[in-house]
């Protein structure tokens, strides 16, 4: 960064610094049980969605109810989980990433609601697949919102706590 002029996304962080992510220079070698943590996480997320798709199917021509549950549930406790990483156990090396990227990573699925909404569009249900889309979006976000209030009072901060 020079002097007086805040970094660009673009340029490279200095060695040893952290980054998006993680720390600049890092091989996948030398993260290997980062790696391990994701993959792991990533199964189990993606089993729980395979599961909970198969026993709430999708009605021909119908919303699917249970890819929206599914988006929705994953955005709040990915919420609910950020306060906790990020206010009580910021030194816990593998949480983040087994639980946030890996097991609703797996879990939650927003490709599959893009491929469901374009089944929709071309089975003639457009107006469905357009109120499918908006709804997941916004309830995904007030998901993401309701889990992060409920984590900041579970571990005692107000809304404004800590934000700067």
């Amino acid at each position: 960064m020079a002097a007086g002029r805040p970094a660009s996304a673009l340029e490279p962080e200095p060695s040893g610094s952290p980054g998006a992510l993680g720390v600049v220079g890092q091989t996948v070698r030398e993260r290997w049980d980062v790696l391990i943590a994701i993959a792991v996480g990533g199964a189990a997320g993606s089993l729980a969605r395979w599961r909970i798709e198969q026993a709430w199917p999708v009605r021909a021509g119908g919303v699917p109810w249970a890819t929206f549950a599914i988006n929705v549930t994953g955005c709040a406790l990915l919420g609910l989980l950020m306060v906790f990483v990020l206010q009580r156990w910021p030194n816990a090396r593998y949480l983040r990433p087994a639980l946030g990227t890996g097991v609703l990573g797996g879990f939650t699925t927003f490709s599959t609601a893009m491929a469901e909404s374009r089944a929709l569009i071309v089975h003639g249900n457009g107006v469905v697949a357009a109120g499918y889309l908006v709804g997941s979006v916004v309830a995904g976000l007030l998901g993401a919102w309701i889990g992060t209030v409920a984590g900041r009072r579970v571990v005692g901060l107000g809304l404004r706590d800590g934000v700067t």
